[in-house]
């Protein structure tokens, strides 16, 4: 079986000085990513339709909404003490808070609009200009994914630094050649969303670092003395990363396919995450490898 890596990234480079990611799978090196020019967000109008037709299901089922309960209510919890504990003020975590207040309001029936995906007309997506992504053989991908992250540049000068090359992670994804044709993804969003699964917030488990992620990576281990991810809950994502560090990704093997995961936390529920399904569909990756392609693309 075939895979495809997609990494997702925003770049700031110093003075249009070269950095570089080294891309390895244990000891198979999969590339080296050449940083020259900014990769910066872009917006793009992209429609509804796929959610309203294959992502919506009404149908609620007790035990489902009881666990869902339950696992949202931990996660407010649990933001709520993180709160308390940040050494400033966050205001992301009083977002989360209340967006966890909306869905724990929806599963017991009550009409709040906390629908945070509109339905039935376009609407706006942000997304970096450019897409990395990787066709790789099953047996290169063991038991990690690293990305070795040369980004050194800087105006150090006597102890003070204002402006350096950096990076943030968008999105790193690992899923299965074959589950972007259209006939298999189509029915792998149909069962995503059984349940209406894909209402929960997996934004909840990429900040707590419990719950599992599918198919992207929300336990990303940081290696370096640039960043603490442990003074922000130990969140890698979405944070300006700079200096010489390395990225590390565990590798499991569940349901007979590879996956990100946390391997301290295999087991349990793997939340859908809609951006990695969003960024498939806003850079038309759906049908796009073919057996004649290259195994490195870039997407812009």
């Amino acid at each position: 079986m075939r895979y495809i890596l997609g990494i997702s990234i925003l770049y700031k480079s110093y003075k249009n000085k070269k950095s570089s990611i080294r891309i390895r799978s244990n000891d198979h090196f999969i590339d080296e990513i050449s940083l020259d020019k900014d990769i910066n967000m872009i917006t793009k109008t992209i429609s509804s339709y796929f959610y309203t037709k294959h992502m919506c299901n009404d149908k609620k089922y007790p035990l489902y909404t009881a666990m869902m309960k339950k696992i949202l209510n931990d996660y407010k919890q649990k933001f709520l003490s993180a709160k308390n504990q940040a050494e400033q003020s966050y205001k992301l975590f009083d977002h989360w808070i209340q967006k966890a207040d909306i869905m724990i309001k929806e599963l017991d029936g009550e009409n709040v609009g906390g629908n945070i995906r509109p339905m039935n007309r376009v609407r706006q997506f942000e997304m970096p200009n450019k897409m990395f992504l990787y066709e790789i053989d099953e047996d290169k991908i063991g038991s990690n994914i690293t990305m070795e992250c040369s980004l050194g540049n800087n105006n150090y000068t006597n102890g003070f630094m204002t402006e350096y090359s950096s990076i943030q992670i968008i999105n790193i994804f690992l899923m299965p050649k074959r589950f972007l044709e259209e006939g298999t993804f189509t029915k792998i969003a149909r069962r995503l969303s059984k349940n209406d699964v894909t209402r929960t917030l997996p934004w909840m488990a990429t900040y707590l670092n419990e719950h599992n992620v599918w198919p992207s990576a929300n336990k990303i281990k940081f290696h370096g003395d640039s960043y603490d991810p442990g003074a922000n809950g130990g969140v890698v994502t979405n944070t300006v990363l700079g200096g010489n560090f390395s990225l590390e990704m565990d590798v499991i093997k569940k349901h007979g396919i590879r996956m990100f995961s946390n391997k301290h936390r295999p087991y349990g529920f793997y939340f859908p995450d809609l951006t990695t399904v969003e960024l498939i569909l806003s850079n038309d990756l759906i049908n796009k490898f073919n057996e004649d392609q290259r195994s490195n693309n870039t997407k812009n």
